[in-house]
Order: structure tokens, then C-alpha cells, then sequence
């Protein structure tokens, strides 16, 4: 009652260090009563490290009035949720993993662990998913919530675009710290300052580039190449007037590499092979002119660093690695585990904000050629043709006899990339197809002459398995969806024959609900786990 408030003693204890109590148990407030409530209400905070292997350690609220000892009440003490957001025409699959080195640390249960899907938008502005990832960092901890654990923050790792748009959510006015926010952020790869590939895909003269980008479902003209040119309006406000305006722990690390080669990242394979291959020995000298420093194939060093020096505690540079996977190197995956279990009040991490530099684009001496009518076709096989997983099948092309030589891009959002050359104005490529591909796959051959003229034709075959469907997997399996709001759904298809298939972009594909959809709402059922 409000006249015994006075003889309330609440305390915590458990099995740690007696002189490090507050570091292993964290903080009470004083008991203050409510009249609403007809009680006292005190005020538990998560101690900002948990100092133990375990997934979780359990530490006792001892509750007494004057002598008179009122209870024990258990606490049992998680670390902070983690939220895994990838970049620009990713999935979250490239977390996979991540998320299983995570788990399999014994440190975070699967319920803690969450890969954002906005494979719907990853070509978007970064207005969009900044908005995206409000919403999504909402309902996972909302969903985080309803298994029964108390987390008002995630820590964030962000891919690439992920990066930025979880740097633009915490510099906006709507972020709240203690509703929905970030706990700490972790950058990989990001391109802090914008990336230079942006400026030269967008560049008038390369619609070459976007030809074959967009072919393969990675849109060029939605938006988010647009926000990452190292001059582009949205780069320039995310480290402009809001710049820090809000402020958590962070850490970036950053990957290069000298010795990738023309298939290690699909848009620098289209760009040597197609218009630097008579002017520089390599693709990595194609970059390191690009990026006017070394890169990882898609972002400058200087920007994944977001203003950090290479040499800090806060940052790391992790070698031989180009951009595309870098989140499943597993030197990058131990760096990220042991940050994600690191004080965030210590030297692993700065709270004194990024700084970005501002990088130039300049362009390189060889442009993309430009688009003309070389009467390219593709003879075989027929657009719509269906083929199997695995099969190896027969692409033939001609062109004008102005044509120097053809290239061939093949692709889908659910396969890689591929590219092969041959010289002459008629060609015939052994393209094998990925054993994990299902639907349309896009099929492009490019033709290219002495004054730099560039045409094209355009197909689509049609891989259907062989083999039977076993089950679907929609991801996530329970979503929170806001009145008039949207939430990416990826579909996977699990086949007879063990393999794991996209089918999230294949027309036809009818989903409906299999139970009622209804709102929750949102309560801590029982003790209260932190």
C-alpha cells in the first residue's frame, strides 16, 4: 500500500561476482507506487552485456516488506534480439548462414534470430524500405513479445543497402529509442558514401548495363540506384542535416579484394566483358580506376567505413572477399558473432556516429558502347521452351556481319548471373541449368562491333523440376500485417529430390490464408524474460 512503500524492498541477486553486480545483474528503480494499479512498480533494466556462454543465465528478483520476505521471483536474462537485413536485389537467404552459426553458438535461441525479407522492394527508394524496416523491426519484436520475452530494441546487421536503411530509420524522426529501436548496428559491406557502380549503371551511355540488369529481375530504374550515386540527393541527406541525430553503438566492417575476376560479381562481369576488355588487363584495374581506391567489387573501402578509420577498434577490414556473399564468408560470420556478444559501451564500438566522407565519380576512360541495330536474334531454343533443373541446353545467335562479338547473359532473381563470350557475329553457348532454378529464366546475347555499337535479343525459358513438390514454406509463417500495410512473403518449394527452389516470383501462384487473420494483442505472458 502507499503507507508501506517505504519498508518495500526489492533486490536482485544471483550467482555472479560480488563486485560486479550491476555489470552481471542489472538495475532496479525505486519502488514507486500506483495508484492505478493499487501496488508498487519497479523498473528492471537489462544489464547491457550478458557475461555468460549460455543462451541465457537466470537471476532472482527478491521481493520483502520490513522483515517479512515476500517472494522469489525468477528472471531469466537473454541477450538482445538480432535482425539481419540485406542489400540491393538481395534475399534473406544470403543470412542463412549467419543465422546458423548464431544459433549453433548456443548464445541466441532461433525465436531471437530474424532475417528481414524485402525482396519485394530491394530496388526501391531508400524512403520505401526505411519504412520497411520500421514496420518489420516492429513486428518482430512484437512477435518477440507474444513468445513471451520483454525486448523493446534488436541489435541490427545490416548488408550493403541494409546498412543504409538501418542508418536512416535511426537518424529519422521517427525512431524511438525505447519503442522499437536498435540496440546496436553492425554495417557490412554498406556503402556509407554512396558507390560509384551506381553513377556508371545510371550513366546515359551504358544502357547496356541496365539492359541486362533489368532483364534479370534486378531493376535498375526503381529508385535505390538512384539514392546510392556518391552525388545523389538521398546520399547526400542521409549524412547531411540529420546526420547522428540519433546515436547507438555501431561498428563497420568492410571487405576488399585484388583478385576476383570477371564471374565473381555479376555487374563487374558485364561491364569488363563487354567494354573494357581492349583497354585494361583486368577487371580488378577496371575497378580500382572505377573506385579510385581498393573495393570490394561494388563499394569503395572509403565508404564501407563510413567515415571510421581502417586502423580503429570499431572497424574491420576482412580480405579476399568481393561484395556479393560476403555475409556467408566465415570470417565475416565469427567477426559478427563476437561483436554481437562484445560490450557495446567498449572499445569494439564508437557512439560518437559516423561520419562519412563525400566520394567523386569520375568516369572511366571506356564507356559502355552505344545502342544500335546489329539485327542480333536468338535462332534457338524458342521463347517459353521448357526445360529441366540440370539440363544442359543449346543457345544459338546471329548478328549483322558488322558484329565483332556476342555475349551471352543468362538470369533470374533465384539463379546467379552468367556470362560467355564468343567472338565472330554468330555463336553457339552450352548454358547448364542451375539445379536450383524453377520458372522463368531470362536469356540475353548481346552484340557488340569495332566502333562500339551495341544490340540485343531477348528470351525466356521456362524450368520446370521434374521431380515432385513435397511441401511449401512461406517465410516468415506468421506475419503482422498494419491496415493497408504490406509484408514480403518468400515461398520455397521442397522437392523430391532435396532440393530447396525459389518460387516466390512465378506467375500463377495463387496464396491464401489458411486460418483466420486477426489482430493480437500485444502482452508478456508470464515471467517476463529479458
Amino acid at each position: 500500500t502507499a503507507g508501506t512503500i517505504g519498508d518495500l524492498i526489492v533486490e536482485l541477486s544471483g550467482n555472479v561476482p560480488a563486485d560486479s553486480l550491476d555489470a552481471y545483474l542489472g538495475f532496479l528503480s525505486q519502488p514507486i507506487f500506483d495508484a492505478g494499479l493499487g501496488g508498487a512498480v519497479v523498473t528492471y533494466t537489462h544489464p547491457r552485456l550478458v557475461r555468460f556462454n549460455d543462451e541465457s543465465f537466470q537471476i532472482e528478483l527478491d521481493v520483502s516488506l520490513g522483515n517479512d520476505e515476500l517472494g522469489q521471483y525468477p528472471i531469466d536474462v537473454y541477450r538482445a534480439p538480432v535482425l539481419m537485413v540485406h542489400g540491393l536485389w538481395g534475399k534473406p537467404k544470403v543470412f542463412i548462414d549467419m543465422e546458423e552459426t548464431l544459433f549453433l553458438s548456443g548464445r541466441w535461441p532461433l525465436s531471437l534470430l530474424e532475417r528481414m525479407d524485402y525482396t519485394s522492394t530491394n530496388a526501391a527508394y531508400f524512403e520505401i524500405n526505411i519504412a520497411r524496416l520500421q514496420l518489420d523491426l516492429f513486428y518482430f519484436l512484437t512477435d518477440v513479445v507474444e513468445e513471451g520475452y520483454s525486448a523493446s530494441r534488436a541489435s541490427i546487421v545490416g548488408h550493403s543497402m541494409g546498412g543504409i536503411i538501418a542508418r536512416g530509420f535511426l537518424q529519422s524522426t521517427d525512431y524511438v529509442d525505447w519503442s522499437a529501436g536498435i540496440n546496436r548496428l553492425i554495417t557490412l559491406n554498406t556503402p556509407h558514401s554512396g558507390t560509384q557502380v551506381a553513377n556508371l549503371i545510371l550513366e546515359s551511355c551504358a544502357p547496356i548495363v541496365r539492359v541486362i540488369l533489368d532483364a534479370s529481375g534486378r531493376e535498375t530504374g526503381e529508385g535505390a540506384l538512384d539514392d546510392l550515386r556518391v552525388d545523389g540527393e538521398a546520399i547526400q541527406d542521409l549524412n547531411g542535416g540529420p546526420l547522428n541525430h540519433n546515436i547507438v553503438p555501431s561498428h563497420t566492417v568492410a571487405t576488399i579484394d585484388d583478385d576476383f575476376g570477371i564471374t565473381e560479381d555479376f555487374w563487374l562481369m558485364i561491364l569488363v566483358l563487354v567494354c573494357a576488355e581492349d583497354f585494361y588487363l583486368s577487371a580488378e584495374a577496371f575497378a580500382l580506376e572505377l573506385y579510385q581506391g581498393p573495393n570490394d567489387a561494388f563499394v569503395a573501402q572509403e565508404s564501407q567505413f563510413g567515415g571510421f578509420s581502417p586502423t580503429a577498434s570499431y572497424a574491420t577490414l576482412v580480405e579476399d572477399q568481393v561484395h556479393r556473399g560476403s555475409p556467408l564468408n566465415p570470417v565475416v560470420m565469427e567477426s559478427v558473432s563476437v561483436l554481437l556478444d562484445t560490450d557495446p559501451l567498449g572499445d569494439a564500438f564508437t557512439s560518437s556516429g559516423f561520419d562519412p566522407p563525400q566520394l567523386n565519380y569520375v568516369r572511366p576512360r571506356t564507356l559502355p558502347p552505344l545502342q544500335g541495330d546489329l539485327d542480333i536474334i536468338i535462332t534457338s531454343p524458342a521463347t517459353g521452351t521448357v526445360v529441366a533443373p540440370g539440363e544442359t541446353i543449346t543457345i544459338s545467335a546471329t548478328g549483322s556481319s558488322e558484329v565483332e562479338r556476342l555475349i551471352l547473359v543468362v538470369g533470374s532473381p533465384s539463379v546467379p548471373l552468367y556470362a560467355a563470350r564468343e567472338e565472330g557475329s554468330s555463336a553457339t553457348f552450352e548454358y547448364v541449368v542451375p539445379i536450383e532454378a524453377a520458372g522463368p529464366v531470362s536469356i540475353s546475347v548481346l552484340g557488340v562491333d569495332d566502333p562500339g555499337v551495341f544490340d540485343h535479343d531477348s528470351i525466356h525459358v521456362v524450368v520446370e523440376p521434374t521431380v515432385a513438390l513435397d511441401s511449401l514454406t512461406a517465410y516468415p509463417e506468421d506475419m503482422i500485417v498494419s491496415v493497408d500495410g504490406a509484408r514480403g512473403l518468400s515461398l520455397t518449394g521442397h522437392y523430391a529430390d532435396g532440393v530447396d527452389r525459389n518460387l516466390t516470383r512465378i506467375p500463377g501462384i495463387i496464396l491464401f490464408g489458411g486460418r483466420p487473420w486477426h489482430r493480437r494483442r500485444n502482452r508478456v505472458r508470464g515471467c517476463c524474460r529479458c
